[in-house]
């Protein structure tokens, strides 16, 4: 059915139309033929169809009629037309005009169809590629209600979904999203399913005053038969084309909800089984690394206690010491333990401040113990540099890089730190190089992430953490530095550590010279 206010303007146009023709051929109806006024009339009729719909060109049927009756058939000014011959033209007129006004009708209906048709596909086309797209579940129910609200002209949409605890397994549903207006509490009374398990499509009205409020729909969403949510609409009456396009809405909503809802799933699985492989990987590492020292202390103290055994000065001392390494050994274990929390945590915090590069080695070797002795350094040319870093973070970094190349490097083996600045960038560069083996370059990136170890020709496994360089990166990068592994080294493995120099100062103008 038309809407009125376009009838209306179809009838007001249809008599526009017409006092403008007649006002052209009144003053020449003398010389016009009958049948040319009867085709010229037609032209109101179309114009009323076409703006109108059929009522209008019925109503401009009728008032051509009458023109054509009173003014253009004479006697004019009068109904009867004389002669009987001329009922022929205005009864053919008035067949004609209608047969031509319903036919402009069903054309006007079946294009108005096809636009929209193409509308609603074109809608539908546009939510299919909305809700492609990969977005998180709360900003998928959002554009849901948004776009069905849009589409259909609604004054309110509510998307209602179980409760995903499993204490909800009964059927309760909630609110997850709403567009428009918001629907009241006997509204959601209502349109919520008995015992709280989604039906099928039905229409309610809201009966709040007496009176019947906007119709009110459910529409499930479903897959197969298992429901995923429930939509709640509110505003005008929806059409059985309005309704199949709904339908189809709701099946491309229920898809898209359903696969958000499982590529989460996904998601969850997928970190519970890092964490776990990680806990695995941790626990076993850590294992073994708090085992073997502990176990050598032990072994240590009950030889030094044990007064039947006849130990020498030389194996006393050497059990003493022994004691002593492996308690570094085992002290190291537990600060990267305590680092790796830190990173975790997101309590890495640097406090920069200015600092010799020569004080950074020396507390780097003093922190490192008994086999610092197999380091080389080669930078005395730049141990007065400074650099801008977090004492304590730079030497827990290089601690690290420096055990790491020891532990991979022969016996006797030098590990061979050197230094230089990077023209023109503030940089300060440190290549930690060792005799070891190397790394594969395929693991050169692999070996910084966390419980992962090098591999390559010759390089056995060193029974660490994996967790040293994982950690050394962390606190370099919190400060503005970097390390990599260098691929232009020839042999062994040459670690690049890049620290930030302070900034320059700014020249003082002339104006402050001379101030205190």
């Amino acid at each position: 059915m038309m809407p009125l206010r376009h009838r209306l303007a179809g009838s007001i146009a249809a008599v526009a139309t017409m006092g403008l023709l007649v006002a052209v051929m009144l003053p020449l109806r003398a010389h016009l033929a009958i049948a040319v006024v009867a085709l010229v009339l037609a032209v109101p009729v179309v114009v009323a169809v076409v703006m109108g719909g059929s009522s209008s060109g019925v109503l401009a049927v009728a008032l051509g009629f009458l023109v054509y009756d009173l003014l253009f058939i004479p006697p004019y000014g009068t109904l009867p037309v004389g002669r009987a011959e001329n009922w022929v033209p205005l009864g053919v007129y008035v067949i004609v005009m209608l047969l031509t006004s319903r036919v402009v009708d069903r054309l006007w209906r079946a294009e108005a169809a096809s636009r929209e048709s193409e509308h609603d596909t074109a809608r539908l086309f546009d939510l299919s590629e909305l809700l492609v797209a990969d977005r998180p579940l709360e900003e998928l129910t959002d554009i849901v209600v948004r776009d069905v609200r849009e589409a259909f002209g609604l004054s309110a949409v509510a998307l209602l979904m179980p409760e995903p605890s499993p204490a909800a397994a009964g059927g309760a549903v909630r609110v997850v999203a709403r567009s428009g207006r918001l629907l009241d509490e006997e509204e959601l009374r209502l349109v919520l399913p008995a015992g709280g398990s989604p039906s099928s499509l039905r229409a309610v009205s809201r009966r709040s005053d007496g009176s019947d409020g906007e119709p009110l729909e459910t529409v499930v969403l479903t897959i197969g038969d298992r429901p995923v949510g429930l939509l709640a609409i509110a505003g005008r009456p929806l059409g059985r084309r309005r309704r199949e396009l709904l339908s189809a809405f709701a099946n491309h909503i229920a898809l898209a909800i359903e696969r958000t809802m499982l590529r989460a799933q996904a998601v969850r699985v997928g970190i519970l089984e890092e964490v776990d492989r990680q806990r695995r990987t941790l626990l076993g590492a850590v294992s073994h690394d708090l085992r073997t020292p502990l176990a050598t202390i032990k072994a240590s103290a009950t030889a030094l206690l044990d007064s039947s055994l006849p130990l020498g000065t030389e194996e006393r001392a050497e059990l003493t010491a022994l004691i002593e390494t492996q308690s570094d050994r085992l002290e190291r274990v537990v600060a990267n333990l305590l680092d790796l929390s830190r990173i975790q945590a997101g309590a890495l915090v640097a406090e920069i401040e200015p600092l010799t590069l020569g004080e950074l080695l020396a507390g780097s070797l003093e922190a490192l113990g008994p086999t610092s002795s197999t380091v080389e350094l080669r930078t005395a040319a730049f141990s007065s540099s400074t650099v801008s870093v977090d004492r304590v973070l730079v030497v827990e970094a290089l601690v690290n890089v420096l055990e790491n190349a020891v532990r991979y490097s022969p016996p006797r083996a030098k590990v061979v730190v050197s230094a230089c600045p990077l023209r023109g960038r503030r940089r300060m560069r440190l290549v930690i190089a060792d005799e070891g083996p190397g790394i594969r370059p395929e693991d050169r990136g692999r070996v910084f992430d966390l419980f992962e170890q090098g591999s390559g020709p010759g390089l056995q496994p060193s029974g660490g953490t994996g967790l040293g360089l994982s950690i050394a990166r962390a606190f370099l990068e919190a400060q503005g530095g970097s390390i990599s592994v260098d691929e232009q080294a020839v042999a062994g493995t040459r670690m690049v550590v890049e620290l930030e120099e302070p900034p320059e100062r700014p020249l003082l103008d002339e104006s402050a010279r001379g101030r205190p």
